[in-house]
C-alpha cells in the first residue's frame, strides 16, 4: 500500500493481531515526508527506494502499550499486512504509534 491508499483509510480502525487476540488501532494521520533523494538526482537509487515516503500515526487504547515490533494489521474485511509501529505519545485519547514508510 502506498500513501494515497492509506490517506483513504484515515479515521478507519485496523485490527492488530496479538497472539490469539486483537486490538483496534485507529489511523489518525497520514503524513508525506521529504524524499531522501532530490527529484532531479539521476544517480542510482536503492532497490527498495520509495519515491514518496510517508508516516502513519495510529491511536490505540490507553491501557495497553505495544512494544516496538512488527505486527499483523488486518483491514478491509480480511486483507492484512505487516507494519512496524513504535509508541511515541500518550494522552486521554490513548496511546499513539508511528510507522515510517521510506
Amino acid at each position: 500500500m502506498e500513501l494515497n491508499d492509506f490517506e483513504k483509510k484515515t479515521g478507519n480502525n485496523f485490527r492488530v493481531k496479538l497472539g490469539d487476540n486483537f486490538i483496534d488501532l485507529k489511523l489518525t494521520e497520514v503524513k508525506k515526508l521529504k524524499p531522501p533523494f532530490d527529484e532531479d538526482d539521476n544517480g542510482p537509487k536503492p532497490d527498495n527506494y520509495r519515491a514518496v515516503p510517508f508516516a502513519l500515526t495510529f491511536c490505540g487504547p490507553g491501557d495497553t502499550v505495544l512494544p516496538t515490533q512488527i505486527y499483523e494489521f488486518e483491514y478491509d474485511n480480511g486483507k492484512s499486512m505487516q507494519i512496524v509501529i513504535s509508541a511515541f505519545f500518550q494522552n486521554s485519547e490513548g496511546i499513539f504509534y508511528e510507522s515510517i514508510f521510506n
